[in-house]
């Protein structure tokens, strides 16, 4: 009975240990979230301004060779801008997924140490 009484104690406070690292990384993708949407925004927001800089200066060109110079001036800086804030995003990503998988890989482990510890896990 005594060996009961302590086990329920263990997995007891191994809940709360589990419930602590669940809002741990709840809280850790919120902050993320909240960081990658705001760089979403500033890009967008920037690709935006940028598109309606080169319409302005497309509608203020007097050659189609000027025409064609300053579309693929805008092509170019568009395309380099959007792979680099993909290569941005992707790390901002990868960045929030190991820092809110951090805590729930510490519980598995201390889960895995308990049942090998506690001679409970039987195959």
């Amino acid at each position: 009975m005594e060996h009961a009484a302590k086990n329920y104690e263990s997995l007891s406070e191994m809940s709360k240990e589990n419930v602590d690292a669940l809002m741990k990384s709840a809280n850790s993708t919120t902050k993320h979230m909240e960081a990658i949407s705001s760089e979403a925004v500033a890009y967008s927001r920037k690709s935006l301004e940028d598109s309606i800089s080169a319409s302005k200066a497309m509608m203020g060109v007097r050659s189609v060779q000027e025409l064609i110079e300053v579309n693929s001036d805008f092509t170019k800086n568009a395309f380099d801008a959007y792979m680099s804030q993909m290569n941005k995003m992707t790390e901002l990503m990868t960045n929030a997924t190991k820092e809110a998988m951090e805590p729930i890989n510490g519980r598995m482990s201390a889960l895995v140490d308990y049942m090998q510890d506690q001679n409970n896990f039987k195959a």
